[in-house]
């Protein structure tokens, strides 16, 4: 009586794979692959959802700035895939400040705090963002009452800020807060280009 070992039959090299095995295996992890990933993208999908656009129901027409405007008086919602339904709100002059625009209040030292979609608060409760919370913990250190009235806006490069800062001025501010992010940066070098050599 004979027995037959797969060790023996492999160390012989009998066992070899038929050619059409060399393609169909293959074939089959691609596909195998190309099924996972397009079911876990259709599930994704499904779970997280985002709006169209950023805030696309509060915000007017571009300028030959390329500088965004929100219409004033207005309410909207935005959502991205890792963040809750956010809403905004802007005042009469546009802005996201938690406030009307006008004169500040006697005896409060007003911060203006200007810059694009970080200093904004998108896709963040206005009352987590920055602008909410850092006037709180100044008055808690200074003992004064301490205002910031936040006029940033996505799409507001320091470029643009700098060429507008009548607008930040008639604020009235003690100080003025210009934030920057590595974004601006990377799109006020994007700017700079041979069609644009002579932007102030």
């Amino acid at each position: 009586m004979t027995t037959c070992h797969a060790s023996d039959a492999l160390s012989g090299g009998e066992a070899k794979l038929p050619r059409r095995d060399w393609i169909v295996l293959p074939l089959l992890a691609l596909l195998t692959a190309s099924v996972l990933a397009g079911s876990t993208e259709w599930l994704a999908q499904g779970l997280y959802k985002r709006s169209a656009g950023f805030i696309p129901a509060c915000m007017g027409p571009v300028d030959s700035e390329e500088r965004a405007r929100a219409i004033p008086n207005t309410v909207c919602r935005n959502k991205s895939y890792e963040s809750e339904w956010v809403e905004y709100r802007f005042n009469r002059c546009g802005h996201r400040a938690g406030e009307e625009c006008g004169e500040k209040m006697p005896r409060t030292y007003r911060i203006v705090m200007v810059g694009s979609s970080v200093p904004m608060g998108a896709l963040i409760p206005r009352e987590q963002s920055f602008a909410a919370l850092l006037p709180q913990k100044i008055s808690r250190v200074t003992g004064r009452s301490v205002d910031l009235y936040n006029e940033s806006m996505v799409t507001l490069t320091p470029h643009i800020i700098a060429s507008h800062m009548d607008e930040v001025l008639a604020a009235n501010p003690d100080l003025i807060l210009l934030v920057v992010v590595p974004f601006d940066i990377e799109r006020e070098l994007q700017d700079v280009t041979p069609q644009n050599p002579n932007r102030k």
